[in-house]
């Protein structure tokens, strides 16, 4: 960041006390009031020194200074909260400006700290930067540190989240790296799986192929509970007609159906 896009940032935020403020932009916009206080002093000072009537220019030089000192309140106010959230602490803390000499050296001391690395309650870090944690006690190191100063055990780096995708087999979470899913072993590229067969039975009477819900057998329709099946009532045949009995037309005796001769006279019986 450089000076003017300090100052530039600074101003674009005007009465934003919200969110964080790295270091450089603290100081270069402080750095800024310094130098511009600076410089209405030495204009002051050559216009004295030239002997300027100070009754012309001594008024607007002082109303120009003092609209940029009540302009510059708010701004310096609100970059200072943002220092503060940078380094974890609430922007009430502003306010130990008021105690006089102790509470400007807390500030100042402050102000010199580096911003927590990472992401914390006030919001990210202006520098970009990744959080290191120790992975035994989980504290958080600062970039220049190669051990834990709390445990004094190695460290490792927090990356971002890796993008995610879902198994098509079990739905659980797999990295886009990955090419197996971490529940069900299965490959990200394998096929869809294929519906499982139904489990199925063979009928003891017939040999077929039965499902296992059915209860009958679809090719000798008898029952698969393993009971034998009960035989039914044997059916009863029905009575046909009773033989008609033919009658000689000569004699007048009575023949059978299939007789062709009367069997007294011998007439035909046709």
């Amino acid at each position: 960041m450089s000076f003017f896009e300090a100052i530039k940032n600074v101003f674009n935020n005007y009465a934003n006390f919200s969110g964080r403020a790295r270091r450089r932009e603290y100081w270069l916009f402080f750095l800024f009031r310094i130098l511009v206080v600076l410089l209405f002093g030495v204009i002051g000072v050559i216009l004295l020194a030239e002997d300027v009537d100070p009754d012309g220019w001594a008024p607007i030089l002082i109303s120009l200074f003092a609209v940029f000192l009540l302009g510059s309140i708010i701004p310096t106010i609100a970059v200072c909260c943002r220092r503060l959230h940078d380094i974890g602490k609430s922007g009430a803390y502003v306010f130990f400006y008021l105690i006089p000499v102790v509470g400007e050296i807390l500030i100042l001391v402050w102000a010199f700290q580096d911003g927590d690395p990472g992401h914390n309650q006030y919001g990210a870090d202006p520098k970009k930067r990744m959080k290191r944690v120790c992975i035994y006690c989980h504290s958080i190191i600062p970039d220049d540190f190669s051990t834990c100063p709390s445990c004094g055990q190695p460290i490792e780096r927090i990356s971002p989240p890796k993008p995610s995708r879902n198994c098509r087999f079990c739905g659980a979470s797999i990295d886009q790296d990955s090419k197996f899913c971490p529940n069900c072993g299965k490959g990200v590229d394998d096929e869809d799986p294929k519906p499982a067969p139904e489990p199925h039975k063979n009928c003891r009477f017939c040999g077929a192929s039965i499902d296992k819900n059915s209860k009958f057998c679809p090719n000798c329709g008898k029952s698969t509970d393993g009971k034998e099946p009960e035989p039914g009532p044997k059916p009863v045949p029905k009575p046909g007609p009773s033989p008609r009995n033919a009658i000689c037309p000569y004699c007048g005796a009575r023949q059978g159906s299939d007789v062709i001769n009367c069997k007294y006279c011998g007439t035909p019986m046709k």
